[in-house]
């Protein structure tokens, strides 16, 4: 006697997250799928960091600001890499979340541009924290190749979040 599943319950979305696939794996087994129990949450302090979020996706620009709002962060936008750059020589910030894939200059071009002092001396040592879609072994080479920090993939999770900007925080 089997069960039938519904077209749409073997549906995962882009990118792929490996839980998803082995939920999935084991309910296509027989097994019954149910996620192991999740970890205790980790208490969140306020991280009171100024971010630079470089992305061109207004709906990944809200999202991300709302998150950041959350932790006590403050924020500014820039929508494409020459904003980034002129963004960075007119503003303070402790950290920038940087897409890598924006038009007129894409991410990896502008942390070239910055670690080379393109937009100050003063800021070419800024955390970079590569922010996209692209969640490749690849990709993510090609992002500490271009002179990022970290990575963090799409869609954004709040808990990778926190984690990747707190050891950003001032002590």
């Amino acid at each position: 006697d089997l069960e039938v599943l519904h077209p749409s319950d073997r549906l995962l979305m882009k990118p792929l997250r490996w839980r998803a696939l082995k939920d999935l794996l084991i309910q296509l087994k027989g097994g019954n799928g149910l996620p192991e129990e999740p970890p205790a949450a980790v208490p969140m302090r306020n991280l009171s960091l100024r971010v630079l979020i470089a992305e061109d996706n207004s709906v990944n620009r809200k999202i991300t600001g709302l998150m950041l709002d959350k932790i006590g962060c403050t924020f500014r936008f820039a929508e494409n890499g020459r904003e980034v750059l002129e963004r960075l020589s007119l503003e303070s910030f402790d950290v920038c979340l940087m897409d890598c894939h924006m038009p007129v200059m894409d991410g990896f071009e502008v942390t070239r541009r910055i670690r080379s002092g393109g937009a100050g001396s003063k800021v070419a040592e800024i955390p970079i924290i590569a922010f996209t879609a692209g969640v490749e072994p690849e990709e993510q080479k090609k992002c500490l190749d271009s002179g990022m920090d970290g990575f963090l993939p799409k869609p954004l999770e709040f808990q990778e979040l926190y984690q990747i900007l707190e050891k950003y925080t001032k002590r």
